[in-house]
């Protein structure tokens, strides 16, 4: 990857944390405690760090990822914040329904078998 491939990726992330920034200035707008965050690639990079940020607001989060290890990895990250943490391994981008289904379905399911 050349320098101007890395600048854009540089260009994205502080695009990303001045959105988070965002967010964590407007959290007494909205009270995230006890209430549930579905975070997309939340395995790493970007979607780890707003996972840690709601985490600690006291949000419950789901996480989907393609990566097993790396999610299983967050969560037990998370999990030490005391963060409810629910993982689901899964590739968002794959359209023929069976992997969104399988992943709004744990999703309720975990919401509602822990009083939500």
């Amino acid at each position: 990857m050349g320098w101007l491939g890395k600048t854009w990726k540089l260009m994205v992330i502080l695009l990303g944390f001045g959105i988070l920034r965002e967010i964590i200035q407007r959290r007494k707008m909205i009270h995230l405690e006890g209430n549930v965050v579905l975070i997309t690639g939340g395995s790493r990079g970007l979607g780890l760090a707003m996972a840690m940020e709601f985490a600690k607001q006291g949000a419950r989060l789901v996480l989907c990822a393609r990566n097993e290890v790396e999610l299983e990895r967050a969560r037990m990250k998370l999990s030490e914040l005391g963060a409810e943490v629910f993982v689901i391994p899964c590739d968002v981008s794959d359209t023929s329904g069976t992997i969104h289904n399988r992943a709004g379905h744990n999703a309720l399911w975990t919401c509602r078998r822990t009083g939500e």
